[in-house]
C-alpha cells in the first residue's frame, strides 16, 4: 500500500518540479503513515513482561487504571 501511495505522490511531484514544499508535504505525510502503522505494537502491554506489569501496578484493581495510562496513551 505504500508503495503504490509512493508511486503516486512520485508522479505528482514529477508534473509540478522544483516545488520543494511539496516534496516536504509528501514525506512528511509519508512518515505519518509509517509511524501510524507502527503504534499498535508499540502499545501492546501484552507483550510486555509480567515484571513490568507488576511495578506499575496492572495487577492491583487500584492502580490498575493509572498503570496503565503510564505505559499507553489514554482510550
Amino acid at each position: 500500500m505504500i508503495d503504490t501511495l509512493n508511486e503516486l505522490n512520485q508522479e505528482h511531484l514529477q508534473r509540478r518540479q522544483f516545488n520543494t514544499e511539496l516534496d516536504a508535504r509528501i514525506a512528511s505525510f509519508e512518515l505519518a503513515f509509517r509511524m501510524q502503522m507502527e503504534a499498535p505494537e508499540a502499545f501492546d502491554l501484552s507483550r510486555e513482561p509480567a515484571s513490568s506489569k507488576a511495578l506499575y501496578g496492572l495487577d492491583d484493581a487500584a492502580t490498575g487504571v493509572f498503570g496503565r495510562q503510564c505505559l499507553r496513551p489514554v482510550d
